[in-house]
This record gives structure tokens, sequence and C-alpha cells, in this order.
């Protein structure tokens, strides 16, 4: 597959000027805390800021849950009753929730940009068992990615995205000037409870005045399953002359798989998989691969990290 020619710019920039490279990477460090409670998550995050004649920056959009108990006391427990956690007590974007009632966050998670740039933004569903929606007021997005997978880019207006997953879009500042609000908030359409608390943050062109008027928008119903599906049913890989979607005809090795109830209380060198939300972790729906080395340290499997739990 061919390389993008911005990536090649970047890859020869970190060779060859590697101090340049260095001072282009930004630390961010989310610490939420309301009350004196506990947040779920504090994530250190490094992400190198590009330019280029299209894509002026890289930004990360963490989406995620934030309870004001102990995490590991809301699981403990719902393993114990045989019940699905409690619901987190609000979204955050960027470790922000936004200006919800329960909890003030400063205005949340400030995005600026300049009019007429591109920006690619790569969101992330760091939350534990809530797929989400994404949107920004008055900005089409471009999907460009899903999964670490190059998609055939399209436009859209809300992206929805399970746990675990990551999609990459593309946003043109093409408003000239204001304040639009960005909005995290659930998607499920099935009667179960969920954390119905929208995450927001703002998009902020650069020359506005803070005290401007945000440019609001409605966030889908929780239970909107046209919208989802509008997402997903416009997916498509990236199957071009240039970027031929190469599927092999050719079987090396026929691999043989059994699946079963695992007895052993403690297993070691597997892969560990499971569906994209935690919950479902705890009711069973988790399976662990055992993997055997093969010849050299490119086919074994790398040593457990000194800090690994003990059985």
């Amino acid at each position: 597959m061919d390389i993008a020619p911005w990536i090649r710019v970047l890859v020869l920039v970190a060779c060859l000027f590697p101090a340049s490279v260095e001072s282009m990477v930004r630390h961010y460090k989310f610490n939420v805390s309301c009350n004196g409670t506990n947040p779920k998550f504090n994530l250190k995050i490094v992400t190198v800021l590009m330019s280029s004649g299209y894509i002026s920056r890289l930004f990360n959009f963490h989406e995620g849950e934030w309870w004001k108990s102990d995490v590991e006391a809301v699981i403990n427990e719902a393993t114990k009753s045989g019940m699905a956690p409690n619901v987190s007590d609000a979204h955050t974007i960027n470790g922000h929730p936004g200006p919800v009632s329960t909890c003030s966050s400063h205005g949340g998670y400030n995005l600026s940009v300049h009019p007429g740039k591109t920006y690619m933004l790569r969101i992330i569903n760091a939350a534990l068992n809530e797929e989400l929606f994404f949107k920004i007021a008055g900005h089409q997005l471009t999907v460009v990615e899903v999964d670490a997978t190059y998609v055939k880019p399209f436009k859209i207006n809300t992206v929805v995205i399970a746990p675990g997953q990551t999609t990459n879009v593309l946003v043109t500042a093409n408003r000239g000037s204001g304040k639009y609000l960005v909005a995290a908030s659930p998607f499920m359409d099935a009667p179960i409870a969920v954390d119905n608390v929208t995450a927001t943050a703002t998009l902020h062109y650069s020359g506005t005045l803070a005290s401007t008027i945000t440019t609001l928008t409605v966030p889908p119903a929780k239970n909107a399953t046209p919208v989802a599906t509008n997402f997903t049913n416009a997916l498509r890989s990236l199957n071009s002359i240039k970027y031929p979607a190469r599927v092999p005809l050719k079987i090396d090795h026929s691999l043989f798989f059994t699946v079963g109830l695992g007895v052993n209380p403690c297993a070691t060198w597997v892969w560990f998989m499971h569906c994209h939300l935690e919950v479902h972790t705890t009711w069973g729906l988790k399976m662990a691969f055992v993997v055997d080395n093969g010849k050299g340290p490119n086919e074994s499997v790398l040593p457990p990290p000194p800090d690994l739990p003990k059985c």
C-alpha cells in the first residue's frame, strides 16, 4: 500500500531532525475530580502535531465514563449480584464532562481551530459499557479510518463508536468564526439503563471572543437506531486502483481452533479477548487463546510485564 506524502515527510523529518519532532510532541494529562470523588481514568496522551498543505493538526478525542464512586467497587458489587453495574454519573470528552448540574468542569474541553484549516480528530471510545454518538454543531465529519483500517472517505454529521473502538475523521473549520458545541451522547436501542448525560466540549475558532454564544446541536435520541445504521451502512473498504483490496486466494496453512469451557484457573502465554462491553467479561463472554511459540523471537510471544499479578 502506498504511503501518503505527508506521512513520508513526517518520517523523513523524524529521521533527519529528531529534535524538531520532539518539539512537536505535546503531553496532555487529564485529571477529573468533583467533590472529592475518584475519576474513572487519568490519561496521559502523546499527540504528534502535523503541519502540511491539507491536514493542519491531529487531535485526540477520548470519550469516557465517570463514576462518583470507586470503579472497582462498582464492578465487584455487580459481580456479586449478577446484575449489570450501576451506570456512570457522567460521560467525558478528554476528561471533562462539560457543564453538567452535578459537577462543574470549567466549561469542558476546548479545541482551538483556525478558519480554513482542516483537522484530523482521532475519536476514541474509552467508556466501559456504552456506545456513543459524536457530532459537532454546524460541521460535517469526513470519516477516513475505523479501528486502524482505512475506509473509503464519506461525509456524515454523526459518528457512532463502540467501547474500545477508534475512528479518525477530518473536519474543516469552514465557518469563519464562532464557538460550536461538540457532543458525545449514548446510543442504546434496547430497554437497558444507560447514563443519559451528554458530554460536551467546544470547537473554538481563533479570534472569537470568549463571551460569544456557542452554537448548539441536538444530540440524537439514545434509541436513534436509524442514525447508527446510517453510519455503519456507509462504511466501505478503501478499494481502488491505487489502493486495491487484495484478498489472498492461496492458502498456505490451515488452522484448526477449538472453543471450550476452561477449568484451569491460571493459564500462561495467552491472548485475552472479549466483547466491546466491559460488563460482558463478568458474564463469561470472553475467551483466551493459548499460543505456542514458533521458531525464533519473531514467532514467540513476549514475556509478561514484571508487574503482572500472579495467579
